[in-house]
């Protein structure tokens, strides 16, 4: 990405700009491909109402890369026609994975209480240390509008919230994305970014850690995004 902003003037021309400096910084954060991760104990899945996950995920444990599926959602404001029937994210996510080969055994670790991201990782982690797992390697999978400000989250609180289990500290994470970044709407991309700038002053003040390219927040402030 380059250094310099260097942009044209007017309004539209700028905002497409940003909304192209935006997807390049968050396809560059994340993996899309499930054999450019390496091969971990356990993902965690931050459910949703999206039978785009299915695939990915599904292939994460068809290859080998994953031993154990965590999938934590509940019913929350993005539920959508589940409110209706009652029926959990995870449950949606983990009914779909199992008409696509994967055994209940490897999805025995399911969160159907949460209704944020931070439930979401406190009860993840909760269940693996329930069952005893304990990974060193750890993928956190989801939508990329959201997930690198969730994985922030989770180890903020694998760090912070989980001293009792000190293993929890030193976990190594990849990020898996659903890939559909290369057509999301600048709305999207512009509520993402601007979630993750204002992240630090959230509870937990967990993404403090982010190093935001100067560029896209210098032309945010100029749009007053």
């Amino acid at each position: 990405m380059d250094t310099e902003l260097q942009i044209p003037e007017d309004r539209a021309a700028l905002e497409a700009k940003l909304a192209e400096m935006i997807r390049e910084y968050l396809t560059s954060q994340y993996k899309f491909r499930v054999e450019d991760c390496a091969a971990a104990d356990a993902v965690l899945v931050f459910a949703r109402k999206d039978d785009t996950y299915v695939p990915l995920l599904a292939e994460l444990w068809h290859s080998g890369k994953v031993k154990h599926i965590v999938i934590s959602g509940g019913l929350g404001k993005d539920s959508g026609p589940l409110k209706v029937t009652g029926t959990p994210e995870a449950d949606f996510l983990a009914v779909l994975l199992l008409q696509a080969g994967v055994p209940a055994e490897a999805m025995k670790m399911i969160d159907r209480k949460a209704t944020n991201g931070i439930q979401n990782s406190q009860n993840g982690l909760t269940l693996l240390a329930e069952h005893a797992i304990f990974p060193e390697r750890m993928i956190l999978f989801g939508c990329p509008d959201n997930l690198l400000r969730l994985a922030a989250f989770h180890q903020a609180i694998a760090e912070r919230e989980c001293t009792h289990v000190p293993d929890f500290a030193s976990i190594k994470y990849e990020f898996l994305a659903v890939p559909w970044l290369a057509t999301v709407d600048q709305k999207t991309l512009f509520d993402t970014m601007r979630r993750l700038r204002d992240c630090p002053h959230e509870t937990p003040p967990a993404a403090a850690q982010f190093d935001l390219p100067a560029v896209i927040l210098e032309l945010m402030a100029k749009l007053r995004i």
